[in-house]
């Protein structure tokens, strides 16, 4: 049996903790201390305040610190934080009855780094959560953006074909490319929200975005003395698309249209009829999915995705149900984020963008199959 300890317990505790460096100050000498306070102050570098109204205060050592610190300590302890390079402590001291100042010391560095971590992970939730947030709202706002340019952009195409408004030619065209501006714009808020599924392939001009950072940068530039010199490099001919023929002659078609969006649906109707074509004008889901279900048949269903009662997607998959192969495209402000692998597109041919494209409009009217037969529903028949 080993002999007992003639030391008291905070004598053993002092000289065997692996954890807690301890030490006494008194009357400003440092008296006591264990292996592990030795241990903390065994490093190079002064030690300083983490934070607070200190921080410039630097300690030599740890012996410097606390005598320094008990010297002005009140009655009530405290505890603080120092930090040497990458090492943190954690500092308890407090006034004995004797005058005397115990002070404990502890090395919290990995669990800082921990805290610190966890506080990342928290932060990089957050900006997720606000991201995502952000994403919605930007959806939604380009979503009824493009509903309105879609109808300006129809309109002003109306009375650019307008021969009697040959005069304002100009001042709809600048109206024409403002529109096309602003759609570029909506696409750029759904590429910021990160909502953008399809893969843009329009031509960037570079030298213009550059441009624009230089000019936005330049103002802070100025007042910190510094120059910016822009040199914009010859840009490569442009590239002159070849004229394309038309694969056949345009011919009157039977076309439904499902909008819940009144100003939308009057206006792609009047266009289309400008385009002799036979068109019926539907705002609802169930309304359309009615016509077919009586035996009507279209040579071409331009569809809105975003409607109340069912979506556009839902009328699609019903109506390839009830009349397999009807040309089905979907006409949505929402266009960019239905990705090409999104597999709801097996119910449709296409998805066109909001504001619609006139000429892309066109070529659907030419290359859409011949008149569908009225087929009977068999299941309306049971």
């Amino acid at each position: 049996m080993p002999p007992a300890d003639p030391r008291g317990p905070f004598a053993r505790w002092r000289d065997s903790s692996r954890t807690t460096a301890l030490a006494v100050v008194s009357a400003g000498t440092l008296r006591e201390e264990n292996e592990r306070f030795r241990a903390l102050d065994a490093g190079l570098g002064p030690w300083r305040w983490l934070t607070g109204p200190h921080a410039r205060v630097r300690y030599e050592s740890l012996g410097e610190l606390l005598r320094g610190e008990a010297a002005t300590l009140a009655p009530v302890p405290y505890l603080s934080r120092f930090q040497r390079g990458g090492q943190v402590v954690e500092v308890r001291l407090e006034r004995l009855d004797a005058g005397e100042a115990l002070a404990m010391l502890h090395d919290v560095t990995a669990e800082l780094g921990r805290q610190r971590e966890l506080q990342r992970e928290r932060e990089a939730l957050l900006h997720e959560e606000r991201m995502h947030a952000m994403g919605v709202l930007a959806s939604g706002v380009a979503h009824d953006l493009n509903h309105a340019l879609n109808v300006i952009a129809l309109r002003v195409a109306m009375l650019r074909a307008d021969p009697r408004l040959e005069r304002s030619r100009r001042s709809l065209d600048v109206v024409a490319r403002v529109v096309g501006d602003a759609a570029r714009i909506v696409a750029r808020l759904q590429d910021l929200a990160r909502r953008r599924r399809d893969r843009p392939s329009d031509p960037l001009d570079l030298a213009a975005v550059l441009t624009g950072a230089v000019e936005m940068a330049r103002t802070e530039a100025d007042t910190a003395g510094v120059r910016i010199e822009a040199d914009v490099p010859l840009a490569a001919p442009p590239r002159r698309e070849p004229v394309r023929k038309a694969h056949a002659e345009r011919r009157t078609q039977r076309i439904l249209i499902i909008d819940d969006e009144e100003d939308n649906l009057e206006v792609l109707r009047e266009v289309l009829e400008l385009e002799n074509q036979e068109v019926e004008a539907i705002r609802s889901g169930p309304e359309a999915l009615a016509l077919f279900d009586q035996g009507e048949r279209f040579d071409l269903v331009l569809c809105d995705v975003g409607m109340p009662e069912v979506s556009g997607w839902h009328v699609a998959r019903e109506i390839q149900r009830v009349a397999p192969g009807t040309a089905v495209w979907m006409l949505t402000g929402w266009a960019n984020e239905i990705g090409e692998s999104d597999p709801r597109r097996r119910y449709v041919r296409g998805v066109l963008a909001k504001p619609l494209n006139l000429e892309r409009l066109r070529s659907l009217l030419v290359a859409s199959p011949g008149p569908t037969a009225p087929q009977t529903n068999a299941e309306a028949m049971h």
